[in-house]
């Protein structure tokens, strides 16, 4: 083994990788002296230590922080041993925690590469920087991103968007409202986007799944909006901004521009296109004023 970790060695620059690699070495023969196969254990965990080599000038810049930065975690658990013996040795001191919260900025990472290419990746790359910057938990950051991403995917986004891509979001995704209001902070704020964040939604849908398929077989039964009685067109309009029927008839104060939007007690709601016909109609029944 001695003979193993000088012709290691030799490949590296730093003296104290060099002493870190002989030390490994003795630590694996200490540990499994019978095995045959520590030499090609020896040579298969070189890569961690050339990274050390290349990265860190001296033995105090390392630590579980610093290791976790360098190598993605997925990478690490191919040096298992290694690491370990960098443990054991006492050169680092690895916490759940940072492993987690490592593991939660190479999603990071991976998220933003996958939508690289497309015509919001400015926007999500300066929301993860703020999001990196700011005081939240790793955990929590990623969470967000995630949210912002899923958002802009699913609506398609190229530039700017309203609450009607809100509404739309929210109503097959009711529990991302948090995550989805830091992002719509962040776009009005820092990107200078004429966005707000629709009224909260004051009964929870109980099932996402379940309330998106009530809403397209609702849809699906109301081919025109003459035609559809009151109470469909109110079931249609309860179930995509989580209403009750009565909350619906109090909230609502007025309707404008054709069904964009309904002014309720509470804030301006923009309505999605497929249902803005739908929302002057049910209004025009109800006697609620309409407004170019």
């Amino acid at each position: 083994m001695d003979h193993e970790a000088s012709l290691l060695s030799a490949t590296l620059e730093r003296e104290w990788v060099r002493q870190c690699v002989a030390g490994y070495a003795q630590w694996l023969l200490a540990r499994q002296p019978d095995n045959l196969r520590l030499a090609a254990s020896l040579r298969s965990d070189l890569p961690l230590f050339q990274m050390l080599d290349q990265q860190l000038e001296t033995a105090q810049a390392l630590s579980g922080e610093a290791l976790l930065a360098l190598m993605p975690q997925n990478r690490l658990r191919r040096h298992l041993l290694a690491t370990v013996y960098l443990q054991d040795s006492g050169l680092i001191h690895l916490e759940r925690q940072q492993k987690r919260e490592a593991a939660d900025r190479g999603r990071m990472k991976a998220k933003l590469a996958e939508c690289a290419d497309t015509p919001w990746a400015y926007a999500v790359q300066g929301y993860a920087d703020e999001l990196t910057a700011s005081h939240r938990q790793v955990h929590t950051s990623r969470l967000y991103l995630a949210v912002a991403i899923r958002f802009c995917r699913d609506q398609r986004l190229e530039g700017p968007f309203g609450q009607a891509e809100l509404v739309d979001f929210l109503t097959r995704n009711p529990g991302s409202r948090a995550s989805l209001s830091a992002w719509v902070t962040y776009v009005r704020r820092s990107l200078g986007y004429k966005v707000t964040m629709p009224p909260r939604i004051r009964t929870p849908l109980a099932s996402v799944r379940a309330a998106s398929k009530t809403l397209a077989l609702l849809l699906a039964a109301s081919p025109t909006s003459e035609n559809t009685p009151t109470e469909r067109l109110e079931a249609i309009l309860c179930t995509a901004f989580g209403y009750s029927t009565r909350q619906l008839r109090k909230d609502v104060e007025c309707v404008g521009n054709e069904g964009a939007w309904l002014r309720t007690t509470n804030g301006l709601v923009d309505v999605p296109v497929r249902l803005r016909k739908l929302a002057l109609e049910w209004a025009q029944r109800r006697g609620i004023e309409s407004f170019e």
